[in-house]
């Protein structure tokens, strides 16, 4: 049984550039955090190992930078956009994907698709498409 223990931010300047193994996303939308926003391409990568940690996942979302995270908004100005890893749970997460939607998510939302939790929204607070990490407990 693998458990989630990061995710790893990578930035592009051209779509060609996401990687191989990029976070799954519902629907087949773009796996591109920063679509529609000016910036970097910005695509998350699941890391999984056989320890686990991970019980949940927050956006925190700031007007000042943190030079220990990866900005999830790169370059599109605005506040800082970074994921936070909750330890210490009953429930380790076990597998995550990315949910783009045109209207905000809830858990009936999340159930139906065959998720278990999600986090807050990454694009709060800008215009365009709501963003979810969902994922599964193990």
């Amino acid at each position: 049984m693998s458990f989630l223990y990061d995710i790893k931010v990578v930035y592009g300047d051209e779509p060609s550039e996401e990687p191989s193994d990029s976070i799954e996303v519902i629907d087949s939308a773009s796996g591109d955090i920063n679509q529609g926003f000016k910036g970097k391409y910005v695509w998350l990568v699941p890391k999984y190992g056989s320890y686990p940690d991970c019980t949940g996942i927050t956006i925190i979302i700031q007007r000042d930078e943190d030079i220990r995270y990866s900005d999830l908004g790169k370059y599109t100005g605005g506040n800082y956009r970074y994921l936070h890893f909750k330890t210490g749970g009953r429930q380790s997460v076990g597998k995550v994907a990315l949910a783009r939607s045109d209207r905000e998510i809830d858990s009936n939302w999340v159930e139906r698709y065959g998720w278990d939790a999600y986090s807050s929204d990454i694009h709060e607070g800008r215009h365009g498409s709501y963003l979810y990490i969902v994922w599964k407990w193990v």
